[in-house]
């Protein structure tokens, strides 16, 4: 399983290149072809393949909950700076005003 997955992690995976070296792997040593080993072959490395994407979607699924809650966040911290933004603004205008008055 860990050898399909080095595989696919390729740059320039090849989906066709990929069946194809399964393919080769079924035959015999004496260059039989056997269509039973062919058949176990693929159904086996369909599994695997199977198995493989549900742990990827699961990682998936935590990550984008993990940028969902830092989004969320990002959010509530951006609206308390502007917020405070809007308080400086409004203290440093209250500040103007006294010193042209004293002028």
């Amino acid at each position: 399983m860990t050898e399909y997955r080095r595989e696919m992690e390729q740059e320039g995976f090849s989906p066709e290149e990929f069946v194809e070296r399964l393919a080769w792997r079924t035959v015999t040593s004496g260059g039989d072809f056997d269509p039973e080993v062919l058949h176990s072959t693929f159904s086996e490395a369909i599994g695997n393949l199977q198995i493989i994407l549900e742990n990827q979607r699961a990682k998936c699924n935590k990550l984008e909950g993990i940028l969902g809650n830092e989004e969320r966040n990002m959010k509530a911290r951006m609206v308390l700076l502007l917020h405070r933004n809007g308080t400086a603004t409004e203290n440093l205008s209250v500040l103007e005003k006294k010193v042209l008055r004293e002028r």
